[in-house]
């Protein structure tokens, strides 16, 4: 994983996008690409014409690189005092700050003591990677300010499926196992499956070990999205499951390019999580994003006959 360094500009970001889906007001990154290497990754398409990409001769969509921010805490020690304890900040959004990279210069835990030590919001910590773990003791000390998510993408019986896709990052039973960790030393919770891929996570058999997993960690809060099959992630998911032998997944993948499937594909992935969120009793824990333009006329309405969990987007 080659690395490269490319000083952010502001720290602390407010964000309409993550309010509506009700995780933060505010995101904060280490960096614009992490070094976890998931191949369904949306950050690089999101991020595409940051100038970045020019100036260091990146191509966005490329693999095998990163780019993180060293002087990360400097820049959030500068925007910290600007928030409010009714704010929630999101750590990270687009990067990892548990990341190879990120752990190799102790970005997370010295961003993180920067948030609560000198700020007074939540920090809502997303991550993929156990190592984060490290951090609990500080956590522990702001255990009210605090969530935890470690992000849980499939169910543990879909653990080999998932190295393939997320080759850098902690397997799913390490991360359930550091959750499950965070849990028993009294801090809050909360899971995130983003996203539910097809033929790995969208089955009810494969939702019910999520929500068994999620509820046994005691997430207070449950996010659950199906993958966007727009852009060259969904294509790379596809091959490497199929290079992998994964055969079954990779159809699965590459089918749901198409309109149709793709409607086909969400649709049945709502309508299992309702079952299984009102089966697990957290219903009302469950937060199905959606963006409405990726959904046809038809989709939606028959998504709406039964709105539970469901958060409808604008516009990606």
């Amino acid at each position: 994983m080659k690395e490269h360094v490319w000083p952010l500009t502001a720290g602390i970001n407010r964000s309409r996008e993550f309010a509506r889906k009700k995780l933060a007001t505010h995101t904060a990154n280490v960096g614009l690409i992490c070094g976890h290497g998931c191949l369904y990754c949306s950050s690089r398409s999101v991020l595409r014409c940051h100038r970045a990409f020019k100036v260091l001769g990146l191509n966005p969509f490329d693999e095998g690189y990163c780019i993180v921010d060293p002087q990360t805490p400097l820049r959030l020690m500068n925007d910290v005092h600007k928030t409010y304890a009714s704010d929630v900040i999101m750590f990270c959004s687009t990067s990892d700050g548990w990341a190879p990279e990120a752990q190799s210069l102790n970005l997370g835990e010295q961003c993180l003591r920067v948030l609560l030590e000198h700020g007074r919001s939540v920090v809502r910590v997303l991550t993929k990677n156990a190592a984060v773990t490290g951090a609990y003791d500080l956590m522990a000390r702001y255990r009210n300010r605090v969530r935890l998510g470690l992000s849980l993408t499939a169910p543990k019986s879909a653990e080999a499926l998932m190295k393939v896709l997320e080759p850098h990052a902690s397997t799913i039973s390490e991360r359930f196992a550091a959750l499950k960790e965070a849990h028993e030393r009294g801090l809050r919770t909360y899971g995130m499956f983003c996203p539910c891929l097809p033929g790995i996570a969208d089955s009810p058999e494969a939702l019910e070990e999520m929500f068994a997993a999620a509820v046994e960690c005691g997430t207070e809060d449950i996010w659950l999205e199906p993958v966007n099959a727009r852009g060259k992630g969904i294509v790379r998911c596809a091959e490497a499951l199929a290079q992998a032998g994964f055969t079954a997944a990779a159809h699965a993948a590459d089918a749901v390019r198409h309109e149709a499937a793709w409607n086909e594909y969400a649709i049945n992935l709502v309508k299992a999580a309702q079952v299984v969120a009102v089966g697990s009793g957290v219903i009302d824990r469950l937060h199905v994003l959606l963006y409405a333009n990726r959904f046809t006329s038809d989709a939606q309405e028959t998504l709406n006959t039964d709105p539970r969990g469901i958060v409808w987007l604008k516009k990606q």
